[in-house]
């Protein structure tokens, strides 16, 4: 139990640093021309092919997040016509499948129209982009947000905290580490392998189906003629058959009755790609972000692009203030004109579930431990050769069950994620990477699967 009687008096000393701080002069940021020419030449060096660990000029000063970012961007380019690790394609099919359906908020312009060619990708880094940058920037400044139009133009594009930079950099480093690494987690990316191995392992996951095959008929007149056949990925098959799970008395208090099962998002790091100290007793394998998804009324499952997205403290198992991804989904000029006729939900800031009033921020998820170890271990016994892995956790009546693994994961749910650790680990990751002995390396110091 905490002692109340100590905890208050800190709170308040907290409360107070944090006043003292903001009013702190910022320190002036560069110009927005300075910031453009430097986003510029760096970028461009890396598209020529310029090593990493050869970040030019000021650049090679800025803490991790700015070069991995820049770096990312530039990677995309590079590598969009190479084969894609796990789905059908290059990576550039990969972007436009992911992004067919997400728009830029409040334009409805689909993002998968950049990913066109590897031309219209260089279009929109040299000039959409920064332009978006500059637009931000200036309805920042002017509405306040901002202390200045340098500082928001320098932090959007050189260091932007948002999902879609998140979301790239996760498509980037799996598919550049397979390719120069060759490991052989990224197999397991098959639900149905990962089924199978964790089930050897021990590790508790959502029970299949083994039966042969399956057939589904409607019971109405109807109905008639409309039987479809699924044939077991356990007897050579691809359709994985499970029973449908339902949420436990905890989950089932935070959502509507009708809610599909809401799942817990946990992001995990691995050093045991290649990179050293992989072996180090708590440094291996960590957990670094994780996310409760409290699925909507009526829907079929908890989808990030539907479902309302709680931050979970890892530490204390504290749900903060939660928020929706649906602006990034409003596509084409009649979606954006369809937001003004239907309830808009705030992007953020939400403490309250909006289809039955229940309060989830400031909530507690019980033993969020146990649900951390689970992911770690699972990270540790499965993929430890895998730098990041996504792990869907659900608390069902049946127990605490892994879902499947995502290897190139949206982190849109993770605002708490603990940034510093993962733009270090990718800063790691990019210098190893673009070494010429790579594999050697890899081969050396990576953790092998159970």
């Amino acid at each position: 139990m905490y002692n109340t009687q100590r905890e208050e008096p800190e709170r308040v000393t907290g409360e107070r640093a944090v006043a003292a701080a903001s009013t702190k002069p910022i320190p002036p940021a560069p110009s927005a021309l300075s910031t453009l020419l430097r986003f510029w030449r760096t970028v461009l060096a890396f598209v020529v092919r310029v090593d990493y660990t050869g970040t030019p000029g000021a650049i090679s000063r800025e803490p991790a997040r700015v070069k991995t970012h820049l770096y990312g961007l530039a990677v995309v380019f590079r590598y969009w016509r190479s084969p894609h690790y796990w789905v059908a394609g290059t990576l550039g099919d990969e972007f436009r499948r992911q992004l067919r359906d997400v728009a830029i908020p409040g334009t409805g312009v689909r993002l998968s129209w950049v990913c066109i060619s590897r031309f219209t990708v260089l279009i929109f880094l040299f000039v959409v982009y920064p332009i978006v940058a500059l637009i931000t920037a200036l309805h920042s400044s002017w509405s306040g947000a901002s202390p200045s139009t340098a500082h928001k133009f320098r932090e959007v594009l050189l260091e932007p905290k948002g999902r879609l930079s998140l979301f790239t950099l996760n498509c980037i480093l799996p598919t550049l580490h397979q390719k120069r690494t060759k490991a052989s987690g990224y197999l397991q990316e098959d639900r149905f392998a990962f089924v199978e191995n964790a089930e050897r392992l021990g590790l508790p996951v959502a029970p299949c189906v083994k039966a042969g095959s399956f057939v589904v008929k409607g019971r109405g007149e109807e109905a008639r003629g409309g039987a479809k056949f699924f044939r077991n990925a356990a007897h050579g098959g691809n359709w994985i058959i499970q029973e449908r799970l339902e949420n436990d008395a905890f989950v089932a208090s935070l959502v509507p009755p009708d809610a599909p099962l809401s799942t817990f998002q946990v992001v995990t790091a691995s050093r045991g790609g290649g990179l050293e100290h992989a072996d180090v007793e708590g440094r291996g394998v960590v957990a670094i972000g994780c996310a409760f998804r409290a699925g909507r009324a009526g829907a079929q499952r908890d989808d990030p692009r539907s479902a309302i997205l709680f931050d979970v403290d890892l530490r204390t198992g504290l749900m903060s203030k939660g928020k929706t991804s649906d602006h990034w989904h409003r596509l084409g000029i009649w979606g954006v004109l369809g937001a003004w006729r239907q309830p808009k939900l705030p992007a953020e800031g939400l403490v309250h579930h909006p289809d039955c009033g229940v309060r989830i921020a400031g909530r507690t998820v019980p033993d969020i431990k146990a649900i951390e170890e689970l992911c770690i271990d699972a990270h540790r016994k499965m993929v430890p050769d895998i730098p990041i892995a996504s792990w869907d956790v659900a608390l069902t009546t049946r127990g605490r069950l892994l879902l499947q693994m995502n290897l190139s994961c949206d982190l849109a749910g993770c605002a708490v994620l603990d940034h510093d650790s993962y733009f270090e680990l990718l800063d790691e990751y990019f210098a190893l990477l673009d070494r010429p002995d790579v594999a050697e390396r890899f081969h050396e110091r990576r953790l092998e699967p159970m």
